[in-house]
């Protein structure tokens, strides 16, 4: 039924009275859940004077009935003049008009109609009237928000994305006029794919969510937390009366740490996450948020995983050092390619005979402008970049044949093996398998005589997927040994996992072993470890005879240092075999 301000109704037994256009007809038969006519009573003015029961019932209040109200006077709909504007164009440029027409009534949620505007001439040529179609677009308008929420939000944390955070900071920003201080922290959580890899990906991500759930507990109110991707998430705090944003910043990074340093308990699991906080502050322009959200980034980046200091502010040099890293990433791509690197070979000395029992292999990068680089320096960058894959390759490779010419040469390197580094992202991302079978082909080495290094993060790090790995290389008759032992996590559960024949005892407390009792404890207790287990022990570092009397005390088996010989050219260490004697130990 159509209620009106005339008589009779503008319908009876749904048939129209007045001329209307057929596309009236064909929308109200097939789609409009609403009828209702407009006049046009001033200019700018539209009055709803005829309607459906239904388009009442869309737009109406409680006892309200819009029937006879001017379209500005419908208080009770707020759609911030949509529907008016819409009329208006209608009217102006005479043609069909489309909405979306979106609208809040009074303690409801917001709602959506499809709204189709079809002005009609009077006798003067001028609009007269305006006939009103609805259809409950519902269906498109939850998929409108769900597209939103998809494209805006993060579907785990539902926090704001990295796109939505760009916007809201373009939009709030965007005059480019300073509005104070402002202050970006990047924060890294680490040990989620450790976890993830332990428990699953459903703890992992509910894991994460509470991890959201603590960071936001942290903020101030005008702050904005965004999950940026994957593991990272970024705040952006900025407030007018921000005197000291650096200082303020600091703060929150502290109390974050703080909250994510208690135990999570996740499905019965009690389970613990770590966080690096990056931090950048500065003007709140538009320009100068970019730049903060880098800077902090780069700050977040540089922060070392074993370092106790889990904040760090972004300075100038930090660029700088960046800048510097990006050429040299390039310039040992070349070396690479260009085979400007070369091994150099330390030896091992049995501690019970003094012979020479092996050789590590280790890079070395001379540099033709800056000489010799540390491979303190160049490694960390090959292992970031990719690099480490064809360098660990162009090693194995050199390593394998090395070792093979001079057995060829000297009987007495027929018992020797060749120690080769091996990195973790080797393990988890190249055929190391593959690497080593073609190495030990090409080069005629026979797998007893190839040891290979691995550090304890590799082997507890990518745990499932190192054993696998670690297996099938021992079925080459290679041997396997964890480098810088006692440095990481030092589990015996992993020991009796991993197919590990030698423990190398790290340099750090051999160097301390005179000094220090807690590092001499710690030498013997490796020590008894390995003895118990049955594995070989070999220590780095030695660089005097006091170090060298407590280790053979101790049963240590074989070891290096510059007590022995400094890594040495392959030129040099041939030298050395070819005039092989026995060490006075």
């Amino acid at each position: 039924m159509l209620q009106s301000t005339k008589t009779p109704y503008l319908f009876r037994d749904n048939r129209p009275r007045l001329s209307v256009p057929q596309d009236v007809h064909i929308f109200s038969k097939q789609l409009a859940d609403g009828v209702g006519e407009i006049e046009v009573v001033g200019d700018g003015e539209f009055m709803l004077t005829q309607s459906s029961d239904s388009l009442i019932t869309q737009i109406s209040y409680g006892v309200q009935n819009p029937i006879g109200k001017l379209i500005r006077d419908i208080d009770w709909l707020d759609d911030s003049g949509q529907l008016q504007l819409a009329l208006e164009k209608a009217v102006t440029e005479f043609e069909t008009t489309d909405l979306n027409w979106r609208f809040t009534l009074p303690d409801l949620e917001e709602s959506s109609l499809f709204c189709r505007l079809i002005p009609l001439k009077g006798v003067d040529g001028q609009t007269e009237k305006l006939f009103l179609l609805t259809a409950d677009n519902s269906f498109e308008t939850a998929f409108e928000r769900e597209l939103e929420r998809y494209t805006y939000y993060d579907s785990l944390t539902n926090l704001p994305n990295k796109h939505y955070f760009y916007e809201i900071i373009e939009n709030r920003f965007g005059s480019d006029m300073p509005l104070g201080e402002t202050a970006v922290l990047f924060i890294n959580i680490f040990k989620l794919q450790r976890i993830n890899e332990s428990y699953g990906y459903e703890v992992g991500d509910e894991l994460l969510r509470e991890v959201a759930h603590l960071i936001q507990n942290c903020l101030p109110a005008d702050a904005l937390l965004a999950r940026f991707d994957g593991d990272k998430f970024v705040v952006l705090l900025a407030d007018e009366d921000m005197h000291n944003a650096e200082g303020e910043a600091r703060a929150l990074a502290d109390s974050i740490h703080h909250e994510l340093g208690r135990k999570i308990r996740i499905n019965g699991q009690y389970l613990q996450v770590a966080a690096t906080i990056g931090i950048s502050s500065g003007t709140s322009t538009l320009h100068n948020l970019i730049d903060l959200i880098q800077d902090a980034h780069m700050a977040m980046q540089r922060i070392n995983g074993l370092s106790s200091d889990r904040t760090l502010v972004y300075r100038p040099e930090l660029k700088t050092r960046a800048q510097s890293l990006l050429r040299m990433e390039s310039e040992l791509g070349s070396a690479i390619e260009n085979k400007q690197l070369e091994l150099h070979y330390q030896p091992i000395i049995s501690l019970s005979t003094g012979a020479i029992v092996g050789f590590e292999a280790l890079t070395r990068w001379f540099h033709p402008e800056r000489g010799m680089i540390s491979p303190v320096e160049f490694i960390p960058i090959a292992e970031d970049t990719g690099l480490i894959m064809p360098m660990g390759r162009w090693c194995m490779n050199t390593a394998c044949q090395q070792l093979s010419d001079w057995i060829r040469k000297y009987p007495m390197a027929s018992s020797m093996k060749m120690n080769v580094n091996v990195s973790n992202i080797q393990i988890a991302e190249d055929d190391i398998v593959a690497v080593t079978r073609d190495a030990l082909y090409q080069s005629g080495l026979q797998g007893e005589h190839l040891k290979l290094e691995i550090t304890e993060s590799t082997l507890v790090e990518n745990s499932d997927l190192a054993r696998d790995i670690l297996l099938d290389l021992k079925s080459l008759n290679i041997s396997l040994a964890i480098d810088d032992f006692g440095t990481g996590y030092s589990s015996l559960s992993y020991l009796n996992r991993f197919p590990a024949d030698t423990l190398k005892i790290d340099r750090s407390f051999v160097s301390q072993m005179n000094n220090s009792e807690d590092s001499l404890k710690i030498v013997h207790i490796i020590t008894n470890l390995a003895t118990t287990l049955g594995m070989d022990l070999v220590a780095e570092g030695i660089e005097d005879e006091t170090q060298l009397a407590i280790l053979k005390n101790l049963g240590c088996h074989a070891g290096q240092g510059f007590l022995f010989a400094r890594p040495l050219p392959a030129s040099e260490a041939e030298e050395l075999l070819k005039n092989s004697t026995r060490h006075k130990l």
